[in-house]
């Protein structure tokens, strides 16, 4: 779910036999034979993107890899497809393949945008099975998300009174209500409710429409508009209408349905030197249900191709004749609506525009739509080349991503190098060079090794750490417990000795830093790490004590994007609570530390109880 981009930051139908397109190629090891007839001219999955595959998955240590490429003939409508998977899905070595399940992570936030615009076109047309509230009429991209949720105690509120106003579903799905990620805000117990319910909790990091800013909430929330005005649960509605119709089969938002296939690929980290296997993040039914909008689905390249083949085909799919969505739903959702990323980071690459639920680009001059995804464990790269009629889906079972980077690269290069419209092919040496789109993750994936050398400097702080010790408190986050390291409560005990046995070099009793437990979405613990006075680095961690699947021993999962920077609020030698500047990158605190009044600039602010 976490953002980053291809080229740039959580059941029904009939076999898949029925589904095959007209023409298939399958060109890389550990895949289906060839169906059809093969065009070697016209193929992309060739010996060298395979080979690719294989050293990228060696170096990058990620265990399995699954891409599939599809080409829509502008003219018969006729679909081919070519399907690569190298490399494992299990600890047992089993070889992945093209029905390999992965999570797609944020590439689902372009189902929820289709679905809110098919919604949308149920109302215009008289189809829709529950009303909108008194007073308005229609629903469209303009509706303002307080004319959905009326009234004194609407579920729907931000910090600031200008977005809560005029805040419209364009807004939220292009990011720019002002809000930042807040990732950490949400935690296991929590539904789609809750989480709209705590958004007026959460503070803004720039004013309504000023900037661009990722976040996953606002995608929490239009998955319960879509639940609340379909009149049913908001992954029931996009089955029924999506993956239904376009007879993706393997497809669901549920774990449980996923693992019960058989099918669905385990998931692992690097730590360190070594591959570890991880739990999946969304490992029950109403956590799925919670993160469904912004990163639920599980899928894999075969059930993909069909969403790809329809949207090349402008809404319709090109198997059975069916609109989907409706091409003036497509074309709202991938027109740009903000400027993600002024910047070019890669040669031939333009400036980056967002729209609902999709990036937009242009790469030598041929237009790109495209999103990717990320969940621990697990990464994915939808590609659109709407003009080129191709496709590309990469979906990794690890959070390496030079691999899925450097195989969509090395064929978007491919087809550049081509495409006549290029005089000289920029693509010369592209396999070498693809590898660079790693550098595109944005600060997504941070390196375990600095993580480690961050950690392990340590200043005294201007207290002794008993002052710091205690329960701090957010409305939209949540309490956690901080322990020093001679503490001897039974749950600073337990959180103490779990952290020292994840880091017996560095135990706590040899760090000025508190531990503590807190059960999150994407982390199990914190620790805050003193740096001098009351400066601190505060880190949300995974930790597996006892191992996870059949390696018992100890390890750690950091949280995507590293250590924070934290300081205690002190006053008068009181310490008050605890300033914490997540997302707090983009804004110039106000000279060194201490930043004075941290309740006013904080990304997020923690009470101290008494």
């Amino acid at each position: 779910m976490l953002k980053v981009f291809v080229l740039g930051s959580l059941l029904v139908g009939s076999s898949y036999a029925a589904q095959i397109p007209r023409s298939s190629t399958v060109t890389a090891r550990n895949t289906y034979q060839a169906r059809g007839q093969e065009d070697a001219s016209n193929q992309y999955i060739t010996p060298q993107i395979s080979t690719l595959a294989e050293e990228s998955l060696k170096s990058s240590g990620a265990p399995g890899l699954s891409v599939g490429v599809i080409q829509l003939d502008p003219n018969t409508k006729a679909l081919k497809t070519e399907f690569g998977a190298w490399g494992t899905w299990t600890e047992d070595g089993d070889q992945t393949a093209p029905e390999t399940l992965f999570s797609i992570g944020s590439c689902s936030k372009a189902f929820l945008s289709a679905a809110m615009g098919i919604l949308m076109e149920d109302f215009a047309q008289g189809k829709n099975v529950t009303s909108l509230p008194p007073g308005l009429t229609s629903f469209t991209w303009k509706t303002k998300v307080r004319e959905l949720f009326p009234g004194e105690d609407s579920d729907w509120e931000l910090m600031d009174e200008v977005a809560t106003k005029y805040a419209n579903i364009r807004d939220i799905l292009s990011h720019v209500t002002g809000v930042p990620r807040h990732d950490y805000s949400y935690g296991p117990s929590d539904t789609a409710q809750t989480l709209v319910q705590h958004l007026r909790y959460l503070r803004p990091l720039y004013e309504f429409r000023e900037q661009w800013f990722y976040n996953n909430q606002m995608y929490v929330l239009g998955s319960y508009i879509i639940s609340t005005y379909a009149g049913k649960p908001y992954h029931e509605f996009v089955e029924e209408r999506i993956f239904g119709p376009l007879n993706m089969t393997s497809t669901t938002y549920s774990g449980i349905t996923a693992s019960a296939s058989g099918k669905f690929s385990q998931s692992f980290t690097l730590y360190l030197n070594e591959t570890r296997r991880i739990p999946f993040v969304f490992n029950t039914t109403a956590l799925s249900e919670a993160i469904a909008g912004p990163g639920g689905i599980l899928s894999n390249t075969v059930d993909m191709a069909k969403w790809i083949g329809m949207l090349l085909n402008n809404g319709t799919d090109p198997v059975t004749g069916a609109t989907i969505i409706p091409p003036s739903v497509l074309a709202e959702v991938t027109t740009t609506r903000v400027v993600e990323d002024d910047t070019s980071i890669l040669p031939g690459l333009s400036l980056l525009g967002y729209g609902l639920g999709w990036q937009k680009a242009s790469f030598y001059g041929h237009e790109i739509i495209a999103h990717t995804g990320a969940i621990p464990g697990f990464q994915a790269i939808v590609t659109l080349l709407p003009s080129d009629g191709v496709g590309v889906v990469s979906l990794i079972n690890a959070g390496s991503s030079d691999p899925l980077f450097g195989v969509t690269f090395g064929i978007l290069q491919e087809l550049v190098a081509k495409s006549s419209t290029v005089a000289s092919s920029p693509a010369q040496g592209a396999l070498k060079s693809a590898m660079q789109a790693r550098s595109i993750l944005s600060g997504e994936s941070q390196e375990l090794a600095a993580r480690t050398e961050k950690r392990s400097v340590t200043s005294s702080p201007s207290l002794p750490l008993e002052a710091y010790r205690g329960t701090y408190s957010n409305p939209g986050y949540g309490n956690f417990t901080l322990c020093t390291p001679t503490e001897t409560s039974n749950y600073c005990n337990t959180t103490l000795s779990t952290f020292a046995k994840i880091f017996p070099d560095t135990p706590p009793s040899s760090q000025a830093a508190l531990y503590g437990t807190w059960p999150r979405v994407w982390s199990s613990h914190i620790q805050v790490l003193s740096t001098g006075n009351d400066t601190f680095l505060a880190s949300f961690l995974n930790l597996y004590p006892n191992g996870f699947g059949k390696n018992t021993s100890a390890f750690y999962d950091g949280i995507t994007r590293g250590d924070i920077l934290a300081q205690f609020d002190v006053e008068g030698g009181t310490v008050k609570g605890l300033a914490v500047f997540e997302d707090q990158e983009s804004v110039d605190l106000p000279g060194s530390p201490p930043f004075g009044n941290l309740k006013e600039i904080a990304g997020v602010y923690y009470t101290r109880e008494a």
